[in-house]
C-alpha cells in the first residue's frame, strides 16, 4: 500500500526515510551548473531559476524541477542508478532553503550593481554544492544538526532551573 501513496516518504526499516542519493546528485549538478552558466553569460536569471526551483522543493518536495528531472529523464533513460539510503530529509532541506537564500540575494545583488559580493554569493552556493557532491559534506547539513543540538541543549537546560 505504501507505493499507492505518492505523497508518503518511503520508509526504510525503523521508519526512517529512504532518500535515493542519485536524486540529490542531479539535484547538486543544477546547483552547480546553472549558476555556473549566470556567471559566464553575466546574467542573473539562473540564479533566480535555481532558487525558485529549490523553493518549489521546499513547499511541495514531490515537485521540485530537478528530483523530476530526475524521475523522469535520467532514472529512465538509465543514466544513473537509484542508490536509496535512509537518511534526515530536514538537514538537506535547511541547506536547500540557505542556498536559495543566498541565491536571491546574490541575484538581487547582481540586478542592483553590486556584481562583486552577486557573485562571491553565487560561488558560495556553488563551492558548497561541489563540497557536497564530490566530498559528501553538508555544510547546511553540519549547521542544522550543530543548531538543532544547541537549541535542544538551551531548552533542556531551561527547564531545569
Amino acid at each position: 500500500m505504501t507505493d499507492a501513496q505518492p505523497n508518503k516518504p518511503k520508509q526504510g526499516p525503523g521508519g526512517q526515510t529512504i532518500i535515493d542519493q542519485s536524486a540529490m546528485t542531479v539535484n547538486q549538478i543544477f546547483i552547480i551548473s546553472l549558476p555556473i552558466l549566470g556567471f559566464i553569460f553575466d546574467n542573473y536569471w539562473p540564479l533566480v531559476f535555481t532558487g525558485v526551483c529549490m523553493s518549489i522543493g521546499l513547499i511541495v518536495h514531490k515537485w521540485q524541477p530537478f528530483t523530476l528531472f530526475y524521475k523522469h529523464v535520467v532514472k529512465p533513460l538509465g543514466l544513473m542508478k537509484p542508490q536509496p539510503r535512509p537518511d534526515d530529509p530536514a538537514p538537506h532541506r535547511f541547506a536547500h532553503l540557505l542556498g536559495a537564500i543566498f541565491l536571491f540575494i546574490a541575484a538581487g545583488c547582481l540586478f542592483l550593481g553590486y556584481t562583486t559580493l552577486g557573485w562571491i554569493l553565487c560561488w558560495i552556493v556553488v563551492f558548497l554544492a561541489q563540497l557536497n557532491m564530490q566530498a559528501h559534506f553538508c555544510v547546511g547539513c553540519f549547521l542544522y544538526l550543530h543548531m538543532t543540538h544547541l537549541l535542544n541543549t538551551q531548552h533542556r537546560a531551561g527547564g531545569q532551573s
